[in-house]
């Protein structure tokens, strides 16, 4: 088991020095397709660690008698044999994490207020927009979100049913499973935060690319950022997680230096 996790560490961190070298150079290119190398390169980092089948090796018996005293021998073999129980544990943590915030959406989805949009909630359990679910996925709004004009809810709208469109709930999911399975390995966390950011900036062009004002998009989603408060499930498909960074593609169009909107 130690061997195959050093062999997996070492696998995937060639795996994904190549994914964070490529995603540099294609800094200037589509956030889609830095999205498509960082969901590569997590499929590519389990594939790759899974077990090969290899011929075995010719043995050959030979009668010896003798016995192992040595006492780092034994230290060394008790260290090993809590490799795997400790890997285990990583494991079931970060599962337990995601399972907690799936189970926390699951429940602010019920108690929430249906709206006359198809796939669409209300609750005041949430303080920004998010979606979840990969089979009847939902869109959690919150309350403040009906005092919006009919123009900003629907740009919210299409940056949510963006992120439904592309699957991320599931590809999001996908690379929590690895991060568990890779819990020790920091550029897998990197990767899966990396793909994570790559989502948003990915529906955020698809909304821009749609027509909607650059400078007043901006200025909506710092509105939401100032709005938040709290932890967003973890499970869930927002951008809570990085506020000041909402702001970040339009910089340089009007919104640089701007103070976010006080709320309404």
């Amino acid at each position: 088991m130690t061997e195959l996790l050093l062999d997996a560490f070492i696998k995937s961190s060639v795996v994904l020095a190549l994914a964070l070298i490529a995603a540099f150079l294609l800094r200037r290119t589509s956030a889609d397709l830095r999205h498509r190398i960082w969901l590569i390169a997590l499929a590519a980092s389990v594939i790759v660690a899974l077990p090969l089948p290899v011929p075995e090796p010719v043995t050959i018996a030979v009668a010896a008698n003798f016995r192992v005293t040595s006492t780092a021998t034994s230290a060394t073999a008790r260290a090993i044999s809590w490799v795997p129980v400790l890997w285990s544990i990583g494991v079931v943590m970060v599962l337990l994490r995601f399972a907690t915030g799936v189970l926390r959406l699951a429940r602010m989805t019920r108690s929430a207020v249906a709206s006359e949009m198809p796939g669409v909630v209300i609750s005041d359990s949430v303080s920004s927009p998010m979606t979840w679910g990969a089979m009847g996925p939902v869109i959690l709004l919150p309350t403040y979100a009906m005092d919006w004009t009919e123009e900003k809810l629907d740009v919210v709208l299409r940056h949510e049913r963006a992120h439904v469109e592309r699957r991320d709930w599931l590809w999001q999911a996908f690379a929590q499973l690895v991060t568990a399975l890779f819990w020790f390995h920091p550029l897998v966390w990197i990767a899966a935060e990396r793909l994570r950011q790559e989502a948003e900036h990915a529906t955020d062009d698809i909304v821009l690319s749609s027509g909607s004002d650059a400078a007043g998009y901006a200025d909506q989603l710092l509105e939401v950022a100032w709005r938040i408060r709290g932890n967003v499930p973890h499970a869930a498909v927002a951008r809570a997680e990085a506020r000041v960074s909402w702001a970040t593609p339009w910089q340089g169009r009007g919104t640089k230096g701007r103070r976010p909107p006080a709320p309404v």
